[in-house]
């Protein structure tokens, strides 16, 4: 059975969030591989490794915007994707607590929060499962 879960404006949004994530992560690597002052240096860690996680969880995460139904659980691609990029924003918030960059991730991840929520709940979807909300 072939159920979309992405209506074309959420979709739209999807694709604009992967993309940027996967830009951040190839800028990222880039400017640590050319010898350059890395743009995610302030958080520490592998810069490298930093990258890799962002462009492999972009892409998990836009395969599974592509899929967006035709397999009964592409909206677990979408989670896993999100999540990944949730767990760097909220690094990088804590990294630069008290600074502008606290701020701005701040709202980063809150943004894919409430992406992975709904995600989460086409999951529920998908796995045939009713998402409980309070009321």
């Amino acid at each position: 059975m072939n159920h979309k879960y992405l209506y074309p404006r959420q979709r739209q949004i999807e694709v604009l969030g992967a993309l940027y994530a996967g830009g951040l992560g190839v800028y990222t690597g880039i400017s640590t591989v050319s010898g350059g002052v890395a743009p995610l240096a302030w958080i520490g860690g592998n810069q490298i490794g930093i990258a890799e996680v962002l462009v492999t969880a972009s892409m998990i995460w836009a395969l599974g915007i592509r899929i967006n139904g035709a397999w009964r659980f592409s909206p677990f691609l979408r989670l896993a994707g999100m999540l990944a990029h949730f767990s760097m924003a909220v690094s990088a918030v804590i990294a630069g607590a008290g600074t502008s960059a606290s701020y701005t991730y701040g709202w980063v991840a809150a943004l894919l929060f409430i992406g992975a929520r709904n995600a989460a709940r086409d999951c529920f979807t998908a796995w045939g499962a009713k998402w409980q909300t309070q009321t």
